[in-house]
């Protein structure tokens, strides 16, 4: 697992933040980051893959254009776990998958513009490690288990968030480009479970999809990991990473 996790940080590191991973699926490939933002065509359906890279639970909540994706649950992923979300939960089943599409000028008129349009935020709590002494040399802790009631908890106080910020490069016409709707019908099940007393700060992680690319031209086929650029000038593929052609120099979109 330490190999996944290497590349995880390697080709997209901007994904991994204090002991999780959050990356966005689809086709079954992992989407490549640029400053938190992901790039996938309109009308494509994604999944969202969580990695707990702690030695504890922990408690996981998700908003996807600012409305929880949960249904009023929170997910619980086991230490050194992954688990890949389908789509909208209804009760304890992912009833149909996460579709991303162009936010038009009628779909923006019946529903509004929301401030956390195309947005991904992963909230998440660890489980609390209480350390104690037992005969004045060994060194354990206590993560006293508390049964939340299945998958939600609903009274958690004095929640500090660390966010990290948004690239704000983009202007508000592409930023407000997409939304995420229900696609085709999927038929995930997940069952209630318990954890631990949970830490007070949570920890957050955002994401953003983009369906444009800077130049104002439609994302045509998702930008993956295993994505290579390809030089508009002498036509030489180079690492996902590079912002020039090694060949002739150059900028690589």
């Amino acid at each position: 697992m330490s190999l996944v996790d290497t590349q995880y940080k390697e080709e997209a590191n901007m994904m991994y933040n204090s002991g999780m991973v959050v990356v966005v699926k689809s086709n079954g490939k992992i989407l490549r980051e640029d400053k938190d933002l992901c790039f996938l065509p309109f009308n494509s359906e994604y999944s969202i893959l969580l990695k707990n890279l702690e030695t504890r639970k922990a408690l996981v909540k998700i908003s996807i254009d600012g409305q929880d994706v949960l249904d009023g649950h929170s997910l619980i992923l086991n230490p050194n776990s992954e688990t890949e979300l389908e789509g909208f939960m209804k009760g304890n089943i992912a009833k149909n998958k996460f579709k991303f599409i162009k936010k038009t000028e009628e779909i923006s008129d019946y529903r509004g513009d929301r401030i956390d349009d195309g947005i991904i935020r992963v909230e998440y709590w660890f489980e609390e490690i209480k350390w104690y002494s037992r005969n004045n040399s060994n060194f354990t802790y206590d993560s006293s288990v508390v049964n939340y009631g299945g998958m939600s908890i609903n009274s958690m106080n004095s929640l500090g968030n660390n966010y990290r910020s948004l690239n704000t490069s983009f202007s508000k016409s592409i930023q407000d480009e997409g939304i995420t709707v229900k696609g085709s019908e999927v038929n995930q099940n997940f069952v209630t479970g318990s954890i631990g007393k949970l830490e007070q700060n949570s920890k957050v992680i955002i994401l953003k999809l983009i369906g444009v690319k800077e130049s104002g031209k439609n994302i045509e086929k998702p930008i993956t990991i295993q994505t290579r650029k390809t030089c508009s000038t002498c036509g030489k593929k180079s690492k996902s990473h590079l912002k020039f052609c090694s060949n002739c120099g150059t900028f690589l979109e």
